[in-house]
């Protein structure tokens, strides 16, 4: 929703004092490659709104939707829905209407923030979404270092809301470091990582399918097990603390620790790339290969798995990807490299960015 206000002001005297002549206002969604019309009529110094977008008629079904979902979240929901068709609006309300607690929050922040042109996708399964939050909850269950707090339930609605709080190690003493909601729901809980659709996908094929005939990487990274490894929930079990403050480390340092080392042994460094680079979790596990991108597409879908807060970043001009994890703040993590919060080590701190045969670091987004 977006609020105009328009004044229109006169100059008058010799000092230059404004004085408001006219103003109107107006409330309207105006959607993308849009406008609103503004008149000023000079003569007569009035101000109106000619022409205003209409705006999408919500359903019945998508005001309840809105009504069950939290609070904060109802600007962004409504916005998502009014860019929808009536019959999607109902199909993607009612999956809302149909989650329960702990689910309904997680379920409604990924259909608040899905691009339209993800929902609309024919190659987009809408089952994705209830398994993805199922999936959090899955983890929570197993996982020791991590707890999921949930702060309000839908039964009693208004601002209700969930986030994860941690056990940190941190120069030997025992730390809880809460999640910042904002953080968990983008970090952890969302279900598309970088540019890919998020989709059910053969281990085999990178072309989005069936989930008869597919896998969402967040249930398939959590049970696949390879022969040479440990399915995920059975490597990050019994692990206590999230790390250990310890720096380029992986041994001993908690679930961070752990993880890079399980990336390792499941994608190792080399062997060319795979058949098709594109960004979906499961083809690249199955594929075993590939350089920055495909490790980095990796691991920033197994720290979610794991509910760990990553997301992954990127320097175009040095052509290189790296993966952050959340904790009090953005951490550097390569796993690849054994790189954990690198850039706090002096003696790792500009080993890249000072490689004379690469350009200088300019700029880089996540």
């Amino acid at each position: 929703m977006k609020i105009f206000q328009i004044i229109l002001c006169l100059v008058i005297g010799a000092v230059a004092q404004w004085r408001i002549v006219d103003s109107t206002s107006a409330t309207c969604r105006i959607p993308a490659k849009s406008y609103i019309s503004i008149m000023v009529n000079s003569n007569t110094g009035k101000v109106t709104i000619p022409e205003m977008v209409p705006a999408r008629v919500l359903t019945e079904k998508a005001k309840q939707a809105i009504i069950r979902s939290p609070r904060w979240l109802s600007v962004a929901i409504e916005d998502r829905f009014a860019s929808l068709s009536t019959a999607l609006q109902d199909t993607f309300s009612q999956i809302i209407l149909d989650t329960h607690d702990p689910l309904t929050d997680e379920v409604a922040f990924t259909i608040a923030h899905l691009p339209v042109e993800v929902l609309t996708s024919k190659s987009f399964s809408k089952e994705i979404i209830r398994e993805n939050a199922e999936g959090v909850y899955r983890a929570d269950s197993i996982l020791e270092y991590v707890e999921i707090l949930d702060s309000g339930n839908v039964h009693n609605g208004g601002d209700y809301y969930s986030t994860t709080q941690y056990r940190v190690l941190n120069a030997g003493k025992e730390e809880l470091h809460t999640l910042p909601r904002i953080i968990y729901y983008w970090y952890v809980v969302f279900p598309k990582l970088q540019g890919e659709l998020p989709a059910y996908i053969n281990p085999n094929d990178p072309n989005p399918t069936t989930p008869a005939n597919g896998k969402f990487w967040r249930s398939y990274f959590w049970s696949h097990k390879e022969s040479n490894c440990c399915a995920l929930k059975d490597t990050m079990k019994g692990l206590k603390y999230l790390w250990a403050n310890k720096i380029n480390n992986p041994a001993d340092n908690g679930a961070l620790g752990r993880l890079s080392q399980w990336c390792n042994v499941i994608m190792p460094w080399g062997g060319g790339y795979p058949q098709n680079r594109w960004p979906q979790p499961v083809y690249i596990y199955n594929q075993h290969c590939g350089t920055c991108s495909e490790h980095g597409w990796f691991a920033n879908a197994a720290g979610r798995t794991a509910l760990i807060p990553v997301t992954l970043s990127k320097a175009s001009r040095n052509d290189h990807k790296w993966n952050e994890f959340y904790d009090e703040g953005w951490i550097d993590w390569e796993p690849i490299n054994g790189w954990i919060d690198r850039m706090e080590e002096p003696s790792h701190a500009n080993d890249y960015w000072a490689d004379p045969a690469k350009p200088p670091l300019n700029g880089c987004f996540n």
